[in-house]
């Protein structure tokens, strides 16, 4: 049997979830907003929104962007984002074993 749990932590407010973290993934491979809200099919304009409220929630920078010229722009996912990726999908997956293992007690085939 399997169960799904979506994670999303915050206080007051959702500060992070699937989505930022999957935002901040993309971001990290292609060095782009613009192509991973592309991916993940927003716009680039909510892209960075997601990211502001994040980092506004979170008091850390979590993505560092080069304003575009000849060459076009960049960004970066700073260290603090790598953190959190980390952190997220790790404690995201302990919450999915925890989950999985409390389905199966609770749930016998």
């Amino acid at each position: 049997m399997n169960c799904a749990v979506k994670l999303i932590i915050g206080e007051n407010q959702p500060s992070v979830g699937p989505g930022l973290i999957s935002l901040l993934e993309l971001i990290r491979e292609s060095s782009s907003v613009m192509e991973a809200a592309e991916k993940m099919d927003v716009s680039y304009s909510k892209a960075w929104k997601i990211i502001r409220q994040a980092e506004e929630n979170l008091g850390k920078k979590l993505v560092l962007r080069k304003s575009g010229g000849t060459g076009g722009g960049s960004a970066q996912v700073t260290p603090e984002g790598l953190a959190l990726i980390k952190a997220f999908r790790k404690t995201e997956k302990q919450v999915s074993d925890f989950a999985r293992k409390k389905v199966l007690l609770n749930f016998p085939s």
